[in-house]
């Protein structure tokens, strides 16, 4: 008789483990068998593969805080202990990723970075509610257990490698479509000389391990010693990103190509990231029309919270009522909960343009309407900013749909010489007309797009009527057959519509 899988239930700390672990952390009494520790790190660094359910049993008997952790929820759309998933991270590392890593050293970086990346997930979860704030709690106990390991054992630099793979989640952000070039320019100006030619291989190998840890392709020891798959099929997971054959697990399309386009410098992982087919030449599209406003204006509200459907509501209802004319950046998170809305000026070749200070109007009219309230915002402009769809042809029933991501691949393979940011939202845009039959009608079009920010890099000489992070933008909207999208010109000063 087949025996029943446990029942999967969440597990969070007790307040009185908060209040013993935080007590420990301030006393710098977390790890309470230092020389444990640097044993088991030491034996990172072996040839064999490793047993993922010993090394994480292992890293847990060093502190008894330590094993309260692993022992709690992470915070998941799915009931998921921390040491569930630290067990499926560690094992995708050993099947699929160590063998390229000979040198001792690099796979003990590895070895290490992939045991502690979600090391603070669940402490985070009962101070906070949740797990948005993990990468800092996360930072906090990989630095505590680092300083205990003897630097005999772990070299410094490499300690600092192990840090900024758990602080910085480059790929992982981007492949759902936010992407901030600085970031990165960041992680590469902190990380150590000695490891410069393994950067893009160890960011690369660790967010495959983790991520693949959220798939059926990984499997952890259940509660009653049983090898359970880490997702089930009722259950919102990451196998979308990955292959369904094979070893090593790769990722499919286009987040492989987004991820070789970020790292071009890779070198054991680039068979990963290798074209499973033929490149298609992007389509162009010539954008012959183009409408012009004047000045770049544009303001960001709080709106406490609330549904996409709520404010969407909201902002219809005061277009009807006020008669102006709105087009909004709505970001939808989880939940389907709005935090804030940008307004932006979106020019109109039929019905005209308002002026900034009309704009500034209807900003005082909205918080008091709604109790929105305005955000401090940076008066100085990007060379480019940018409201770009992600449908074709704006026909949700026939047209191809992309994915946010496949704009920042794009732009990545492009000729270097801008700093990209960019983030998926929702452009709202409503206006009141009057309709053949002069009766007053609502007309609103609400678009999924990615709002894209383009800086020159500082060393980029241009000349003063070219603006080459426009130019790159107008190449992606042709790429993704939009037939209108518009801009904020830095450069120019003026918001700008362009219409094939």
């Amino acid at each position: 008789m087949e025996r029943p899988k446990p029942t999967p239930e969440r597990s969070l700390i007790s307040d009185i483990e908060h209040s013993k672990i935080e007590a420990a952390l301030r006393a710098d009494e977390f790890v309470t068998d230092p020389q444990r520790l640097s044993n088991m790190v030491a034996s990172l660094k072996t040839e064999e593969m490793l047993d993922p359910l010993q090394t994480v049993n292992g890293l847990a008997a060093c502190s008894p805080h330590l094993q309260t952790l692993f022992n709690a929820d992470i915070g998941l759309l799915r009931p998921a202990r921390l040491g569930e998933h630290t067990e499926a991270d560690f094992s995708g590392l050993e099947q699929d990723y160590i063998r390229l890593f000979p040198n001792p050293e690099h796979r003990q970086i590895l070895r290490f970075a992939s045991l502690v990346q979600d090391s603070g997930k669940s402490l985070c979860v009962k101070a906070t509610g949740d797990n948005k704030q993990q990468t800092a709690y996360n930072q906090m106990i990989t630095e505590v257990l680092l300083d205990k390991i003897d630097s005999a054992v772990m070299a410094d630099d490499a300690k600092d490698a192990v840090q900024l793979l758990v602080e910085y989640d480059v790929i992982g952000a981007m492949l759902q479509g936010r992407f901030d070039q600085v970031q990165l320019d960041e992680l590469r100006v902190k990380w150590p000389a000695r490891f410069s030619n393994q950067l893009a291989d160890f960011v690369i190998t660790s967010y495959m391990s983790d991520a693949s840890a959220h798939t059926a392709h990984r499997a952890f020891t259940n509660i009653i010693g049983e090898l359970q798959p880490c997702v089930a099929p009722e259950d919102v997971s990451l196998d979308f990103l990955f292959e369904t054959k094979g070893h090593p697990l790769t990722l499919t399309q286009p987040y492989r190509r987004a991820v070789a386009a970020l790292f071009p410098d890779a070198k054991v992982t680039t068979a990963l990231l290798q074209p499973s087919t033929e490149s298609v030449k992007a389509p162009t599209r010539e954008y012959l029309y183009t409408t012009e406003a004047d000045d770049i204006w544009s303001a960001t509200l709080a709106v406490q919270s609330k549904p996409y459907s709520v404010v969407k509501e909201q902002i219809e209802a005061f277009v009807m009522t006020t008669g102006f004319p709105i087009s909004a950046f709505v970001k939808r998170g989880r939940g389907d909960i709005v935090h804030n809305v940008t307004l932006v000026r979106d020019p109109s070749r039929r019905f005209g343009t308002l002026p900034p200070e009309a704009h500034e109007q209807a900003v005082e009219q909205l918080t008091e309407s709604f109790g929105w309230e305005r955000q401090p915002q940076d008066t100085s402009p990007p060379d480019v900013s940018a409201c770009i769809g992600l449908l074709e042809g704006y026909d949700e029933a026939t047209g191809t749909l992309h994915k946010p991501v496949e704009a920042i691949a794009f732009l990545l393979e492009r000729e270097q010489g801008v700093n990209w940011q960019t983030k998926p939202t929702m452009l709202v845009s409503a206006r009141r007309v009057t309709n053949d039959t002069g009766a007053v009608e609502l007309q609103t079009w609400n678009e999924r797009v990615i709002h894209i920010v383009g800086t020159r890099h500082r060393n980029v000489e241009t000349v003063a009527s070219t603006n080459p992070a426009l130019d790159q933008l107008k190449a992606l909207a042709g790429s993704l057959a939009q037939q209108r999208f518009f801009v904020e010109d830095g450069m120019s000063g003026k918001t700008i519509a362009f219409a094939s």
